[in-house]
This record gives structure tokens, sequence and C-alpha cells, in this order.
């Protein structure tokens, strides 16, 4: 199984100057904990909720602290054809719970979240129903 096959195509995302209260504004309305942060439809990094939590805990004003600031940089991504169980070693080791899929332009193509990879991960290993 390949990313592909699990990853989401629509990802919640915003520009590296929108302040984190229009972030956590978008996760609330996407109902995801992760935004990628794109600039010219190239992945410049991502926010999670616990980049803001983080944010407001250390005092950071959510009206103008922006999301470039708290942003995680470096980002580790899967391209569509990387297998799945290399995913999911890649995040477990970056200890991530969401990887961006980007092509092979550095587009952002999707997502792959944890719960995907688990929810396959428990149908492949499920026995076969008896009917």
């Amino acid at each position: 199984m390949r990313a592909r096959d699990v990853y989401r195509p629509v990802v919640a995302t915003c520009a590296p100057g929108d302040a984190l209260r229009d972030v956590a504004r978008t996760m609330a309305d996407t109902e995801s904990g992760f935004v990628a942060i794109l600039e010219d439809g190239h992945l410049q990094g991502v926010i999670s909720e616990r980049d803001v939590v983080r944010a407001l805990a250390e005092g950071h004003d959510p009206g103008t602290a922006t999301a470039a600031d708290h942003a995680t940089r470096g980002v580790v991504t899967a391209a569509p054809d990387d297998d799945l169980e290399a995913v999911a070693r890649r995040m477990v080791d970056a200890e991530v719970r969401h990887l961006p899929v980007v092509d092979e332009h550095g587009e952002l193509v999707g997502v792959v979240a944890m719960r995907d990879v688990f929810a396959v991960e428990t149908l492949l290993s499920a026995p076969p129903e008896r009917g």
C-alpha cells in the first residue's frame, strides 16, 4: 500500500503571515489539528494544535503572533508513491500525527494522518468475516 492510497487530498492551509487566531479558526472550521503553511503553493512549514497551545502558554498574542512565528519548519514529508509502512515509521520517528504529502515539484497534494494509518492497519489485520 502507498501513501496515495490513504492520504487526504483536502488540507487546511494558511499563509505565513496569518495570525494564530485565524489559524485556530481554520482548525476549528475544518475540524483539523493540522494546518499547512503555504507560500506560492509550496510547503513552508506546518502548525499544529500543539504549536498553537505552546504559543498561547508562552503568552503570545494570538491576534499578532503569526503562523510563521510558531511553525514547525524542516517538515518531514512523504511522496505519493512512498510505501505506507515507511510513511508510518517516518511519523513515529518524527513524533508527528500528520505527514504532508508533496509531489515531485514540491507542491502539497495531501496529508496522511496517523489515524488513517491505524485504520488501514486495523482493517488489513482483521480476520475475515464469516458469513
